[in-house]
């Protein structure tokens, strides 16, 4: 069963996972549009780093940045437009860009209040194996 821990910038396959995204950031999105951290931002105190592992395999990584007390930034993720339909599913909405960010025709910026009655949110749909 997958787990989701506290990530160790200092494994090799970690390292190894975070240079193939940044890499692969950089060139599938126009000049200023990639906002993926490097290791070294990976390591400021606001930002939380994660790995998703299934055993000794590594599945996945992700990060959050705290903004404020109330806001935060999930980081270092490429989704598809599947995974915008999904956000948006579970409860996501379009916002204005936050933070630093500025409007990108590359970016798309979407919030979900915490603490929002679940009923508001449709429940995932199982697919059929």
């Amino acid at each position: 069963m997958p787990v989701i821990i506290p990530g160790d910038l200092e494994d090799p396959r970690i390292i190894e996972m975070l240079e193939r995204h940044l890499h692969r950031a950089r060139a599938e999105t126009a000049p200023g549009s990639a906002h993926a951290l490097a290791i070294d931002g990976l390591r400021r105190p606001e930002i939380r780093f994660f790995a998703a592992w299934e055993g000794e395999s590594l599945l996945g990584i992700g990060a959050l940045l705290l903004l404020s007390a109330a806001h935060g930034e999930i980081k270092s993720m490429y989704t598809a437009e599947a995974a915008h339909r999904l956000y948006r599913r579970h409860g996501f909405i379009d916002s204005a860009p936050f933070g630093d960010y500025v409007a990108d025709p590359n970016s798309i910026f979407l919030t979900l209040r915490l603490g929002v009655a679940r009923s508001t949110r449709t429940e995932p749909q199982r697919t059929p194996d």
